[in-house]
């Protein structure tokens, strides 16, 4: 369960915090970390038969980050969705944030002064065809990839991936909808456990400040 560990500072101006959160988590340690769930939250973890604790403990890690900056019981978060599903703080909409979660990772993504999105993949998960490859990415990204060593193409193919998605979610854009050229908006890479990529995006200058989880669990 969430202890009353003092909160990290709200991000400062051009800066982006990124926790990283593994989530395969014993039985035991599951059941008091997901305590901070909602009765939606918990009906929907009832329906799902696959990665249905995964899911609850991503849920239960992005409460805990949230409220650490907020000075509230995780419990008492509320979310709200835009119509592209986004999710934003109910009663705090000035904290910026951005969730994404595969396998067994989550990372979740905060700011104070600008939209942020985040994304993190599991490299053996993605579908490395050409096919994908052109569909996805820039010629330049296929070029690059192509000139790549082939132990370490999935791993580039996977880091490119996530900037595309990343870009997306900051931007608001649907899965359908084209990257438009925005000369502003960057995305930087965050530490991962082998077989993962993540990266996060957001417009304007800003660094990344890479949080530890495990001072609040």
């Amino acid at each position: 369960m969430i202890s009353s560990a003092p909160a990290p500072k709200i991000p400062p101006d051009d800066v982006v915090d990124v926790w990283c959160v593994p989530l395969d988590l014993p039985a035991a340690r599951l059941h008091g970390f997901t305590a901070a769930l909602d009765d939606d939250e918990r009906r929907q973890w009832a329906r799902m038969r696959v990665g249905g604790d995964q899911w609850a403990a991503s849920r239960a890690a992005r409460r805990a980050v949230l409220a650490s900056y907020l000075g509230v019981p995780a419990s008492s978060l509320r979310f709200v969705t835009d119509a592209l599903g986004k999710p934003r703080l109910a009663d705090s909409p000035a904290l910026h944030f951005n969730a994404s979660a595969r396998g067994g990772m989550a990372v979740i993504a905060v700011a104070a002064d600008r939209a942020v999105g985040v994304d993190v993949e599991c490299e053996q998960t993605l579908p490395l065809t050409t096919e994908v490859l052109e569909e996805m990415l820039t010629r330049d990204e296929q070029a690059r990839i192509a000139s790549t060593p082939a132990g370490e193409r999935r791993h580039a193919f996977s880091e490119a991936w996530t900037r595309h998605e990343a870009v997306r979610k900051a931007l608001g854009l649907a899965l359908e909808d084209p990257l438009p050229v925005v000369a502003d908006v960057a995305t930087r890479p965050v530490s991962a456990p082998e077989g993962y990529a993540v990266s996060v995006a957001a417009e304007g200058r800003w660094s990344v400040r890479e949080r530890d989880f495990g001072s609040l669990a």
